[in-house]
């Protein structure tokens, strides 16, 4: 009896259980199925973001694959002149691609159309798998001082640039900036600059607000398309750049070189975060402050000989970097890493007789000086 009211229990429960009406799991498949295309449509909409600061912005691979990016349309972009180890003599010209030319070959001579120099650059390839972009540079050397030289390069040597060496002698003009990225107020500023015509400009860090986000490739081509819009005098000389590495260039500080994406394949100057130039009336020392290279050791240990070497050792200095040693700020002032440059830059600095920090000044420029960007 037990047995058997257990079974009818049993029997009877399982009826419950089962008792569901047989249209509902089609319900279910396709609920399943529509979870599963969307989830896989916004993993696809939402991939590969990128997030950039000055304006704040936020695009996806698809967003930037239909957006009007110049490399994205033409054979060859973001065409740039960067100052040489000096100079007088030497400049490094610079020039994107989606596509792969060939073997980097560009022709340069005194008048335009010349080809009376030929000169084998260097192609590296991004090691990005957000986009095709090969970065052409070739290094000009033994340039005549004080002279214009047409540059030709890319299919046929259809691409090119008309620069420009300093003189020997003589004055020479340049513009500070940095914490820049594409903001209108940027653009407005850039084109005060260029109505100035420079020799040249320097960028304290903070260019592109890329944040060293390998997604963020479309910001550092706005930047670019901004740089080549605009910086170039009225009879078409383009104003060289040189610049610092910053926080939002390197993605943050005490980084590794290898970690830092776009800014040294972009700006093929040195090798190191810190370089220096050397100009016919000063030298132009800059210093990567703690976002790849410390202030102590190998850079400090630069430094020093730099400044000490004879040959330029009675030229006047201009250090630039990027984060103050002085911030205006109280918190700032005390952070560790601020004592930390002052502690073993200050007094190589003193030593050497190198100024105080300046940003902003009305008045003439007094040398030595040091510039900063933050």
């Amino acid at each position: 009896m037990t047995w058997e009211k257990d079974n009818e229990f049993m029997d009877s429960s399982s009826e419950i259980f089962f008792d569901v009406p047989q249209n509902n799991w089609k319900k279910n498949i396709i609920v399943c199925i529509s979870c599963l295309v969307l989830s896989f449509l916004l993993v696809i909409f939402f991939s590969g973001i990128c997030l950039a600061f000055e304006p704040f912005q936020w695009s996806t691979q698809i967003s930037r694959a239909v957006s009007s990016n110049s490399c994205n349309t033409q054979k060859i972009c973001n065409e740039y002149l960067l100052l040489g180890n000096d100079p007088t003599t030497s400049m490094i010209v610079v020039f994107h691609s989606k596509n792969f030319l060939g073997d980097p070959i560009a022709y340069y001579g005194l008048s335009l159309g010349s080809k009376d120099y030929e000169i084998q650059g260097t192609m590296k390839k991004l090691n990005n798998v957000y986009i095709d972009r090969y970065i052409y540079s070739f290094n000009l050397y033994n340039l005549e001082p004080g002279s214009t030289y047409y540059v030709s390069y890319g299919d046929k040597g259809v691409n090119g640039m008309k620069i420009r060496t300093f003189p020997k002698n003589g004055n020479i003009t340049f513009a500070v900036g940095g914490d820049m990225g594409t903001t209108e107020t940027a653009v407005s500023l850039l084109e005060s600059v260029a109505k100035q015509e420079p020799d040249f400009m320097f960028i304290g860090g903070d260019i592109a607000y890329s944040n060293s986000m390998c997604t963020c490739w479309d910001r550092w081509d706005k930047w670019f398309e901004n740089w080549n819009r605009i910086m170039k005098s009225d009879d078409g000389y383009i104003i060289p750049l040189t610049v610092s590495i910053g926080n939002h260039d390197a993605g943050g500080y005490n980084r590794n070189k290898s970690e830092v994406k776009y800014y040294f394949d972009y700006f093929p100057i040195s090798k190191e975060s810190y370089h220096i130039h050397y100009f016919n009336l000063f030298k132009f020392l800059i210093l990567d402050t703690h976002h790849v290279s410390h202030s102590s050791g190998i850079q400090q240990e630069w430094l020093v000989e730099k400044l000490s070497d004879s040959k330029y050792q009675e030229m006047p200095t201009i250090v630039g970097y990027h984060v103050p040693m002085y911030p205006a700020s109280i918190s700032e002032f005390g952070t560790e890493r601020n004592e930390e440059i002052r502690t073993n830059w200050v007094p190589i600095f003193d030593e050497y007789n190198i100024g105080n920090e300046t940003f902003r000044f009305a008045d003439p420029i007094k040398l030595p000086l040091i510039l900063y960007s933050y």
